[in-house]
C-alpha cells in the first residue's frame, strides 16, 4: 500500500477535487487541514518554498497543487 497524504484546507476547490479523484480511483489517503493543525502548515511551510493547495504527499515525494498527470505517475494510475 503506497502512503499518500493530502494537506488541504476546507475552502479550498482543487482539494475537494484532487479527494474525489482519489476516492474515485480507489486510493485511500490521510487528510491533514492546515488550518486546523497549525503544526503540519508550519512544518511544510519549512520544507516547502512556494506552497499550492493541495500539497500531497506520496512516497515521500511532495506534489504541489492539482497535478494530476504527475499524482497518476506516482500511483500508478496510467
Amino acid at each position: 500500500m503506497i502512503d499518500v497524504t493530502v494537506y488541504s484546507t476546507k475552502t479550498c476547490p482543487h482539494c475537494g477535487r484532487l479527494k474525489h479523484f482519489l476516492k474515485l480511483h480507489g486510493v485511500s489517503f490521510v487528510e491533514v487541514d492546515l488550518e486546523e493543525n497549525k503544526f503540519a502548515a508550519n512544518k511544510l511551510m519549512k520544507e516547502i518554498e512556494d506552497i499550492r493547495l493541495p500539497v500531497t504527499e506520496i512516497k515521500g515525494e511532495y506534489v504541489l497543487g492539482y497535478n494530476i498527470a504527475k499524482i497518476k505517475k506516482l500511483l500508478n494510475l496510467e
